[in-house]
């Protein structure tokens, strides 16, 4: 009778356990699910502002572009108009 209530127990405690380590596996995948989800999130806003910081540089060289071809075509009239008045 001992050795069927130890076997009984043993029983219940393997069961007991595995369960256990089944509900901290789900734990671990879930935690692991939702950091895996903050980096992509990370990593997303990231690219999303080098990409913001990379076409505030390409604006800034547009505006340089456009300002000094504004200049030289200045530049150009007033070579027109000294040319002209001589």
């Amino acid at each position: 009778m001992k050795g069927i209530q130890k076997t009984k127990r043993s029983m219940m405690l393997s069961a007991s356990d595995a369960a256990l380590m089944e509900a901290g596996q789900g734990s671990l995948d879930k935690a692991s699910r939702e950091l895996a989800e903050e980096v992509k999130e990370l990593i997303d806003e990231r690219n999303d502002v080098e990409k913001a910081s990379k076409d505030r540089e390409e604006v800034k060289e547009e505006q340089s572009d456009e300002a000094e071809g504004k200049e030289q075509a200045r530049l150009q009239e007033k070579m027109y108009n000294f040319s002209e008045s001589q």
